[in-house]
């Protein structure tokens, strides 16, 4: 779209050509029940999205193929497109790399692309991007085990995602403005309902994702949204581990003190630190969960094994009540026959895990 009126000279011809070329394709879709992504849009296609509900997402990444600028350009574009409720989407991506080259990669510019540097880090940032997530890895390429942390299970491909887009927090911008080095670090959270009520007030816990970072950051004041609701209360912080097996549970079992070999504790006042993802290799990054306590002080860490630890799409609800360990009571979803594993921390700081299975309606309500 950045193209569209640069190169219709019809465009130029009439103040109205705009509004008639974006409502009738945007009436022609609602009529249709068609959904339309906008494609490297600009900052004004953005804001005339706001007129065509069927308008519902756009493209907020370079190219694949640009292996700096396209996960880079997600960080601020996503605030924008969050901001005027549109799915910022990230161009397709690979699993795992090296793939073997096909033949439109040797006849476009003679280039010859078989390799990824950071496809872990495409998987996450689709994910968190609320937009699709579109898996182009050849036939027999894919990595099942990374990509499987983005949705509920192999019978049920419901993403499992927060609750706006993955964007730079503010403290990434003021440091722009003001022409001093940035930190890549970026954040969303994800809300889930306190119970089956559906006007329910939220319960909230965090991502927080740092790309490139040499050193430990410390976020600044701002950065962690919305604000934790209890300012006097202790947050919990978990990395989160990219290798699917045992090591996803490593130092959360059963029983055990969940400081520090599951979760660090962030003290009132104290700054949430993100802790530096390695070197400048574009492969590089951390996430990092962040938890806020329940009422009784107990803390829901969700499931392990993905990307959202506790997303609004596995958890219908969660909050205090039942007779649980945690003190904690939750409705969890999934495909019949389904097993979820569910770590919380009770107030006395003591793991505990259940399995719960998920029966034929979907939906089951546990104790934890």
């Amino acid at each position: 779209m950045a193209s569209n009126f640069q190169g219709s000279a019809s465009m130029f011809e009439s103040v109205t050509s705009a509004d008639e070329w974006y409502g009738g394709m945007a009436r022609a879709a609602l009529e249709r029940g068609i959904a339309i992504q906008y494609c490297l849009p600009s900052a004004t296609d953005m804001l005339q999205s706001l007129f065509y509900p069927a308008v519902v997402q756009a493209r907020a990444s370079a190219d694949y193929v640009n292996t700096r600028d396209n996960p880079y350009s997600l960080g601020g574009s996503s605030l924008l497109m969050g901001a005027t409720l549109m799915a910022p989407s990230k161009d397709t991506l690979w699993t795992s790399s090296p793939q073997p080259g096909t033949m439109s990669d040797t006849e476009h510019n003679g280039l010859s692309y078989t390799t990824q540097p950071h496809v872990a880090l495409d998987s996450v940032l689709a994910t968190l991007s609320l937009g699709p997530v579109g898996i182009s890895d050849g036939l027999g390429q894919a990595d099942a085990g990374l990509i499987s942390q983005a949705f509920r299970c192999a019978n049920d491909s419901t993403l499992l995602r927060p609750s706006r887009p993955l964007s730079w927090v503010n403290s990434v911008l003021l440091n722009k403005t003001f022409g001093t080095p940035a930190a890549d670090v970026r954040a969303t959270h994800a809300a889930v309902r306190k119970s089956p009520d559906q006007a329910a007030a939220s319960h909230n816990s965090h991502l927080l994702l740092a790309w490139q970072t040499a050193g430990d950051v410390a976020l600044g004041p701002g950065d962690l949204y919305p604000a934790p609701a209890d300012p006097g209360a202790p947050l919990a912080t978990r990395l989160h581990v990219l290798a699917p097996g045992a090591a996803q549970q490593a130092g959360c079992e059963e029983g055990a003190p969940a400081v520090p070999a599951c979760v660090a504790l962030v003290q009132p006042g104290d700054a949430v630190v993100v802790p530096a993802s390695g070197t400048a290799a574009l492969s590089n990054f951390t996430l990092l969960a962040v938890y806020e306590p329940f009422e009784n002080g107990a803390w829901l860490l969700g499931e392990l094994a993905k990307f959202v630890h506790v997303s609004p799409q596995r958890f219908d609800w969660a909050g205090v009540g039942g007779g649980g360990k945690s003190g904690l009571r939750a409705g969890v979803r999934g495909a019949a026959g389904e097993v979820v594993r569910i770590t919380s921390v009770d107030v006395n700081g003591t793991v505990h895990v259940l399995d719960a299975s998920i029966p034929e309606g979907g939906l089951v309500v546990v104790d934890l």
